[in-house]
């Protein structure tokens, strides 16, 4: 099977060690967690197709401390995020 890179991660301001499984939805969209970020404590990102480029955008940095729980891990964590987020956050666009 051959793969090809969809988008490139900047590892300083996007996030860093991607982790877990991806989610896609309806519109095709894929989401997904990092375990760090820049000086940060990981995220949960979309990507998007326009027209044949991969953007991303980042729905949520993680804070430091336990406010928020962290370094997110695992495909649950990343279902269940986007599942919180859904009603947060168009998952279009």
């Amino acid at each position: 099977m051959d793969f090809i890179c969809l988008y490139v991660i900047n590892s300083i301001t996007e996030g860093d060690n991607l982790n877990g499984d991806l989610v896609l939805d309806t519109s095709g969209a894929i989401y997904g967690t990092t375990l760090v970020n820049g000086g940060g404590y990981g995220t949960v990102y979309k990507l998007t197709n326009v027209g044949g480029s991969w953007s991303l955008y980042t729905l949520y940095r993680f804070k430091a401390g336990a406010s928020d729980a962290g370094n997110p891990a695992g495909s649950f964590m990343a279902r269940r995020l986007v599942e919180v987020l859904r009603t947060k956050v168009p998952l279009t666009g």
